[in-house]
C-alpha cells in the first residue's frame, strides 16, 4: 500500500510538473508573439521618428522660406503684391499641412509608447518565469546525493540567499565542501575500522601462555 501511494504521489509530481511545463511553454509562446509585435511596433516607432525630424526640418524650411518672402516684399516693392500674397498663403498651407503631420506623428509616438511599456512588462515577466526555472534547477542541483538535504533550503539562511539569488558557484562550492568532508570522515573511518581490526588480529595470536598447547603433548594425543 505505501508502494502504491509512493506511485501515485509520483505519478502526481509528474503530472503537475508536466502541466506547469505546459503553462510555462504557452506562456514563452505568448511572450514570443508579443516581442514580434513589438519589434514590428519599435521599427514603425523608428520610421515615424525619421519621419517627423523630416518634417521639422521642412517646417523650418517653410518658416525660414516665409520670412525671406515677408522680407522680399519689403525690400522689393517692385514685385507685384498679389503674387507675393500668393506665396505667403502657400507657405501658410504648407505650414499647417507640416503641422498636421507632426501632430499625427505625435500621436503615434506616443502610442508605440504604450507598447514600449507593455513589452518592458513582458521583459520582467520573462526574467521572472527564468529565475522561477532557475531557482528550482538549483534547488535539484543542491540537495543532489543528499549533500545538502531539503530541509536546509528551507531552514538555512545562508543556503536560501545563494537559491534566491541564483547564486550557482556557491551552491557548488558548498557541495564541494560536504563531498570533501563526507570523504575525509569515509576514510577516517576506515582508517579506524583497520586499526581495530589489526589490533583483534594481533590480540588473537598473542594468547596467554595458560592457553598455549604443548606441542610435544599435541605430538603424542596425535599418535
Amino acid at each position: 500500500k505505501e508502494l502504491s501511494n509512493a506511485i501515485k504521489k509520483d505519478l502526481s509530481n509528474i503530472k503537475s510538473k508536466q502541466k506547469e511545463d505546459l503553462e510555462r511553454s504557452a506562456k514563452m509562446d505568448k511572450i514570443k508573439e508579443l516581442e514580434v509585435v513589438v519589434a514590428e511596433r519599435d521599427a514603425t516607432l523608428a520610421e515615424m521618428t525619421i519621419t517627423l525630424a523630416e518634417m521639422k526640418t521642412k517646417l523650418d524650411e517653410f518658416t525660414a522660406k516665409a520670412v525671406e518672402v515677408e522680407k522680399a516684399e519689403k525690400e522689393k516693392s517692385d514685385l507685384n503684391k498679389s503674387e507675393l500674397e500668393a506665396k505667403l498663403v502657400e507657405a501658410s498651407e504648407k505650414l499647417v499641412e507640416a503641422s498636421e503631420k507632426i501632430e499625427g506623428l505625435v500621436s503615434q509616438v506616443e502610442e508605440l509608447s504604450t507598447y514600449k511599456e507593455k513589452f518592458d512588462a513582458i521583459e520582467a515577466e520573462k526574467a521572472e518565469v527564468a529565475k522561477v526555472a532557475k531557482v528550482a534547477e538549483l534547488k535539484v542541483m543542491a540537495t543532489k546525493g543528499g549533500y545538502i538535504t531539503e530541509a536546509e533550503l528551507e531552514s538555512d539562511e545562508a543556503i536560501k540567499t545563494m537559491i534566491s539569488e541564483c547564486n550557482e558557484q556557491e551552491i557548488k562550492n558548498l557541495r564541494a565542501e560536504r563531498i570533501l568532508d563526507s570523504v575525509e570522515t569515509s576514510n577516517a573511518k576506515e582508517v579506524a575500522e583497520k586499526e581495530l581490526a589489526e589490533k583483534e588480529a594481533k590480540g588473537k595470536l598473542e594468547l596467554p601462555e595458560e592457553n598455549k598447547i604443548d606441542k610435544n603433548a599435541m605430538s603424542a594425543f596425535l599418535k
